[in-house]
């Protein structure tokens, strides 16, 4: 009994070690990220993998200046809101009458709407975008 319990801890230190690791490997690039954010130009180039003494604030200044981020983010804002909104009113009326009036079509209307869930939006969205760029 004693060993069987000692090779599940030593299997749960294991798999703990390698899930660090994993978490480690998937967490840096966002870590170096935020690091050079922070830094100047001059050190980006002279540590681009760490952090160093020049940490300044300014590049998120001219970020939000050069992109104008609060016209962008109330645009944002409001189509979202918009968007919402009509979903969930169109999804609220469709549910009421798919569920409280049975008509003969409506299992196959039913069925189709949760089909057309299953297929992600990453494989529409280079289609859509195509169409929106040649306009």
């Amino acid at each position: 009994m004693k060993k069987a319990a000692k090779n599940k801890k030593t299997q749960s230190l294991i798999y703990g070690c390698l899930a660090a690791l994993v978490g480690l490997v998937w967490v840096y690039p966002f870590v170096i990220v935020v690091v050079n954010s922070l830094k100047t130009k001059r050190g980006i180039f002279s540590n681009p993998l760490w952090f160093t003494h020049d940490f300044t604030v300014d590049n998120f200044k001219t970020a939000y200046q050069a992109l104008d981020f609060t016209h962008s983010f109330v645009n944002s804002v409001l189509i979202t809101v918009g968007s919402v909104v009509v979903i969930t009113a169109i999804s609220a009326a469709a549910a009421y009458a798919l569920t409280r009036h049975q008509v003969r079509m409506s299992s196959v209307v039913y069925y189709l709407c949760a089909a057309t869930m299953l297929i992600p939006f990453q494989s529409i969205m280079i289609p859509l975008s195509v169409d929106v760029w040649r306009a």
